[in-house]
């Protein structure tokens, strides 16, 4: 399983451990190329989490990433990462995320999430969909 760089700047990851979200088979994430307004935006405070840059990126959903298994997971925020310009970079690493009203990110409850059962209909899970 690899990662694959493709001609127009973008990289695909192959998945070690596919899964079934929404009727589809997910088996490779695909992150198009980090545009300068991507940067733009992130520093404009359009982004409230890096999942939501790597949603950005995918087109996929967040709940859709919110499944990825490990080290599935580690190997696509890691491509995402070293596609990412220096600035958002340094902004990840410090754990600050940007925002538009110059207010402080809100904090978020410590709510476990708890994977689906099989047969379970999507609305069971408790995942904001952004």
């Amino acid at each position: 399983m690899a990662t694959v760089h493709d001609r127009k700047g973008g990289r695909s990851v192959e998945l070690l451990i596919p899964f079934e979200h929404l009727g589809k088979t997910v088996d490779v994430i695909h992150l198009k190329p980090v545009m300068f307004d991507h940067t733009l935006r992130w520093q404009q405070g359009e982004f409230r989490s890096s999942l939501a840059l790597l949603a950005a990126l995918t087109g996929e959903r967040e709940t859709t990433l919110r499944l990825l298994r490990y080290p599935d997971a580690d190997r696509v925020l890691a491509t995402m990462f070293d596609m990412l310009p220096a600035a958002i970079q340094a902004d990840i690493n410090a754990g600050q995320i940007p925002r538009g009203d110059g207010a402080q990110p809100p904090a978020r409850p410590e709510e476990p999430i708890e994977p689906a059962e099989p047969g379970e209909p999507e609305e069971s899970l408790r995942i904001d969909d952004a």
